[in-house]
């Protein structure tokens, strides 16, 4: 197998916005696997839904330095609307709705059915929030995978097709490159990267691991889920384990890739 290994630096406020409030736009403390797969397919010149390279290769992370966290008022623009259209078969009268209304307010049969349709609004809800953001952090991203895959993306984000970013496209980061190695498993105490699983001393953080798409019968896609990975962020580097965790050879560093 090989290994590449790159540092990713954030120019200046960078932010990945964690899913799990409406209230508050907090912030994980690393980078998503998803969020590097997406800068990597980025550099490429994949498209968008492109799901390819999740099976390319597997992911360690290193933090370098310290993670310091700001906050800021921002204001949000709700932009989803949670109205649908639903139609009555006999009338043909369309009504924008919440929810399924039970009669038809036109002819007042039963016969409706919710039809498929851009609901304009005039006005969207909007509300000022606390959201969080990283101060210039910097990450060792280090990869492992067929060497073929791994030079493609040596290659890639040495001359990217695209602006790099992490988080929201307003986030560029300046990223340093190294060549491909040749790496091997070994058994180590001493880690270089976070860990997967709960560990002493260290910052727990559940960050998104990858996308499961998911189609209808015609092949298009229909929607996509997330799947999550527990991680133990490290105070302080290399981490001593007490018992010997499998971790790939880089030279001078061993990192738990996943």
């Amino acid at each position: 197998m090989w290994g590449l290994k790159f540092r990713c630096e954030g120019m200046y406020f960078v932010s990945f916005r964690k899913p799990v409030t409406t209230s508050l736009s907090l912030t994980y403390k690393l980078p998503p696997f998803t969020a590097i797969r997406g800068m990597i397919g980025n550099a490429l010149g994949m498209p968008r839904d492109s799901f390819e390279i999740q099976n390319w290769f597997k992911i360690g992370m290193r933090v370098e330095g310290k993670i310091e966290i700001g906050k800021e008022m921002a204001k949000f623009l709700k932009m989803i609307s949670r109205k649908s259209c639903y139609k009555c078969k006999d009338c043909g009268f369309e009504k924008i709705s919440e929810s399924k209304p039970k009669k038809c307010p036109n002819c007042g049969k039963e016969n409706i059915v919710k039809v498929e349709k851009i609901i304009y609004e005039r006005a969207f809800p909007s509300s000022p929030m606390h959201r969080e953001f990283l101060i210039m952090p910097k990450y060792w991203i280090y990869l492992v995978g067929e060497e073929r895959k791994v030079n493609k993306i040596y290659n890639a984000l040495k001359n990217p097709e695209r602006p790099l970013y992490l988080g929201t496209s307003d986030d560029l980061v300046d990223i340093e490159v190294f060549e491909p190695v040749k790496v091997k498993e070994v058994e180590e105490n001493e880690i270089n990267s976070i860990l997967d699983g709960i560990y002493e001393n260290c910052i727990l953080e559940k960050l998104p691991y990858k996308f499961i798409p998911v189609k209808d019968r015609k092949g298009k896609l229909k929607e996509v889920y997330s799947e999550y990975k527990l991680v133990s962020i490290p105070r302080k580097f290399p981490y001593l384990s007490e018992n010997p965790i499998k971790v790939w050879d880089f030279g001078d560093e061993f990192i738990r890739v996943f």
